[in-house]
């Protein structure tokens, strides 16, 4: 099958630049947090607010800025502790403008950006609590909304996961794929993540490149839907897939559900950390040698974007990126095959899938 490359639809486009605001804008998924990048001073915070109340007594005052207080520290705290600073600054240099790609990267980094503002009015007066309008909208109520939003261990409900068409495939009955994901990944792991696996008798071709797994995960250029995990599909081919190559397929796939953006089980600091641990991977010497990420060339990229990629500098940060997000789904796949002979050849990989695996699925 060396002519058909498992590819994941979550190759960086040009056009996210074009696209994104008006997005988040749509969707309001990030209107808040968009907001705060460009957050001047407590005031034209408070001015967003449309809920105002009477001032309430000192006491519930001083609670509430007690608790926000807190969160403000604690969010410091983790923000310095995992040095989301610095990784952030490294994947930024690393993949320039195709971080966006990863999208969660601008809410995280708008985030910070609010925490910065609040360290550096911390001390005003109205920077936790408005005094005159106890419920306004503050510097203070921001970050303690967002640190507890996103920055903390997220807790879901187990979903059970949609099997679409797969009846339709010779030789694999569905309950053989229930069988498959229940024996030979944690509990949670795909659950969590996978919301349907779905197998489409055609063949998708894209430039020299043949599709046979993809995996659509929330990301800019969807709908929201109401069940927010990975949807995996699976395409045929002239020769037809066989068994051996469907679940082959799919252990490369359900990976890409499990990443540092579509995972569902990762906190912020976690996916900045995910995806710091694997980029660093990728591009090291000793790295897990994977005939299909290291086949991925420039020039095969060129063909999704017409030329649209017109400098050195961004052709080496696309790759990077590639690279990365594909690197992950295949040192995990190489993990689930055979954890001891892979912990015995490459055990910093190893050390790097452990460690995010276990970190997914500790709840």
């Amino acid at each position: 099958m060396e002519n058909f490359i498992p590819e994941t639809e979550t190759l960086p486009k040009q056009e996210h630049k074009k696209k994104v605001w008006s997005y988040f804008l749509k969707r309001h998924l990030m209107i808040i947090a968009l907001s705060l990048a460009t957050v001047a001073t407590p005031e034209s915070v408070n001015a967003q607010s449309e809920i105002e109340k009477p001032a309430a007594s000192s006491l519930k005052q001083g609670a509430l800025e007690n608790e926000r207080k807190k969160d403000f520290h604690l969010f410091e705290e983790l923000v310095k502790q995992e040095k989301i600073k610095e990784k952030l600054a490294f994947l930024n240099n690393s993949f320039g403008e195709f971080l966006g790609n990863f999208f969660i990267a601008s809410r995280i980094s708008a985030d910070v950006g609010v925490l910065e503002q609040l360290e550096k009015r911390q001390k005003d007066n109205d920077a936790f609590v408005n005094k005159d309008a106890l419920y306004a909208m503050t510097l203070g109520s921001i970050v303690s909304q967002r640190f507890n939003e996103r920055w903390k261990q997220p807790k879901i409900s187990l979903q059970p996961v949609s099997l679409k068409n797969t009846e339709s495939f010779s030789g694999l009955f569905p309950k053989e794929i229930e069988f498959f994901l229940n024996t030979n990944y944690p509990k949670g792991y795909i659950s969590s993540s996978v919301a349907s696996i779905e197998f489409i008798d055609i063949e998708i071709i894209k430039g020299n490149l043949q599709i046979l797994g993809k995996n659509e995960g929330l990301d800019i250029y969807s709908p929201i839907p109401a069940d927010s995990r990975s949807n995996i599909r699976i395409y045929n081919t002239r020769e037809k897939l066989t068994k051996e190559d469907f679940i082959d397929i799919l252990k490369h796939e359900v990976h890409h559900a499990n990443d540092w953006q579509n995972s569902k089980l990762l906190s912020s600091a976690e996916r900045v950390s995910m995806l710091y641990d694997v980029a660093l991977r990728s591009i090291a010497s000793d790295r897990f040698m994977s005939p299909y990420v290291e086949g991925i060339k420039i020039e095969e990229l060129e063909t999704h974007f017409k030329g649209k990629i017109d400098n050195e500098t961004a052709k080496d940060q696309l790759l990077k990126f590639v690279h990365a997000t594909e690197y992950w789904a295949e040192i995990a796949k190489a993990y689930f095959n055979n954890k001891q002979q892979f912990k015995k050849d490459h055990l910093k990989d190893y050390d790097v899938v452990k460690k995010w695996i276990d970190k997914m699925t500790k709840n």
